[in-house]
């Protein structure tokens, strides 16, 4: 009988690079809108048409294509960054390009499909073979120099119906993706210092929402600067808190107390930790 997902944020792994981890935006996140374009155009009408004179199509024609999402996590990085596998399992999937300069690597860690699977994408010189055991934290592949920007494709999958597995299994039928944004954020929250502002409790000159790279962030702007508060679901509710304590400060204008941390993942300063002063 088919097993619900799991989808709520409390997958345990450990970080597929190097700490900091930085995310790498804007088309990099999970969930990015991508354009996959048709060998031909279709037999229905549609409106889903890149001009033959838009600069980002270069094959002089018009071209169809269907909307498809990032279902994945792009991680920045340089060429011959160690990868390291998430979570202890064996090796399903091993795909190289002929010129075996980049690759891809799926590691099932629950094999009797009870769990999730991991995909790494933009990988070389990897030393594991398919159908191999592997240990969690244990690095077995460098990224790829190619593309252009070196970064690291980061897939989570978790494993919803076994039955329907066959000899091809990973597969889509059996799989449904999972946002690892926020797990991989964690590894931030567990390892970084949080710093406090010079000049003591301050209070929000001016308060806003505004998009980073496509990541909503509640902003929040001081004498000393202006900081963040990450609002990419699921919000945890010291978040929540800190941006409700922010809102109060700059209505009644009164000073707060803050902690922030310099985020390497989302690239701004993050507020950690609002108190409001009497």
């Amino acid at each position: 009988m088919p097993i619900d997902p799991t989808t709520a944020q409390s997958w345990l792994f450990v970080p597929p690079l190097d700490l900091p981890l930085t995310l790498r935006v804007e088309n990099g996140r999970f969930g990015a809108l991508r354009r996959a374009p048709l060998a031909e155009p279709p037999p229905c009408a549609t409106g889903q048409v890149i001009p033959a004179d838009d600069p980002f199509n270069p094959t002089g024609a018009e071209v169809h294509y269907v909307n498809q999402l990032h279902e994945a996590v792009d991680l920045a990085a340089s060429a011959g960054d160690c990868v390291f596998a998430a979570y202890s399992g064996r090796v399903v999937e091993l795909e190289t390009n002929p010129a075996g300069t980049k690759g891809n690597v799926t590691i099932d860690h629950h094999p009797q499909g009870l769990g999730f699977v991991t995909k790494y994408n933009h990988v070389t010189d990897v030393l594991v073979a398919e159908g191999a055991f592997i240990q969690k934290g244990m690095p077995f592949a460098a990224v790829s120099a190619e593309p252009a920007e070196p970064h690291l494709h980061f897939e989570l999958w978790a494993v919803v119906d076994r039955d329907t597995a066959d000899a091809s299994w990973p597969g889509d039928s059996d799989l449904v993706p999972v946002d690892p944004t926020r797990t991989l954020y964690a590894w931030e929250q567990r390892t970084a210092a949080d710093e406090e502002p010079a000049g003591g409790p301050l209070a929000p000159q001016s308060i806003g929402l505004v998009r980073l790279n496509t990541v909503p962030f509640f902003s929040a702007a001081f004498a000393t600067g202006t900081l963040y508060v990450p609002m990419y679901e699921p919000m945890t509710a010291d978040e929540r808190l800190a941006i409700d304590l922010l809102r109060d400060a700059y209505r009644s204008t009164v000073n707060a107390t803050l902690r922030y941390r310099s985020s390497s993942f989302w690239g701004v300063d993050v507020i950690t930790q609002v108190q409001l002063v009497d």
